[in-house]
């Protein structure tokens, strides 16, 4: 039972849910939070795709672009997944879908309202929260669904600064609670 994540038919193409539980439930390109890394792109490709720019190493995180593994990217432009460092199974904790706007962050917002809609029918019984905030590269513009148990599903839109190697793109995230508490107090001191 899980629901389909992709920005092919309206945004999303789900199936007919009532009510998500778990964010386990929801697919990105085919894969959820809590599956193998190694089932979807293969153990050979996992460290040519690792990112360093963690100052702890508790997680993992690899980018992947079209056409660097066996995993076809059919809606989205690029994936972000993280995984425990230590887990020799590489279970999924963070998983985010990426789709560029290149100088054009009005349709990103667009798009992501249209997003937040089929998450709110979906999630009826979580209360959407907005987190828009000023990074160091730019500004975040986002709507955070919390689950009961603390897990997190995000829609956003990063309208960065011009810069040369960043590009202004809507992201959908499903993280665990562990992996999020991370990013929050460790990952970058």
């Amino acid at each position: 039972m899980r629901i389909i994540l992709s920005i092919l038919i309206l945004i999303f193409s789900f199936q007919s849910f009532a009510k998500a539980d778990d964010i386990s439930e929801f697919e990105i390109e085919g894969i959820s939070i809590g599956d193998s890394l190694i089932a979807h792109i293969g153990l050979d490709k996992i460290e040519g795709l690792k990112e360093s720019y963690y100052k702890d190493n508790l997680y993992t995180t690899v980018t992947i672009f079209p056409g660097e593994t066996k995993l076809k990217l059919e809606n989205y432009e690029a994936l972000v997944i993280s995984f425990l460092s230590s887990d020799n199974k590489f279970k999924i904790q963070g998983l985010s879908g990426i789709v560029m706007y290149k100088e054009n962050i009005q349709d990103c917002k667009k798009k992501s309202d249209q997003i937040v809609k089929e998450f709110n029918s979906i999630l009826s019984d979580i209360e959407p929260q907005k987190n828009n905030f000023n990074a160091e590269l730019g500004k975040v513009n986002s709507i955070e669904f919390h689950f009961k148990n603390t897990d997190m599903a995000i829609v956003a839109c990063y309208d960065y600064d011009p810069h040369p190697s960043n590009t202004d793109h809507l992201r959908i995230s499903l993280n665990r609670k562990q992996f999020l508490n991370w990013i929050e107090t460790k990952a970058y001191k």
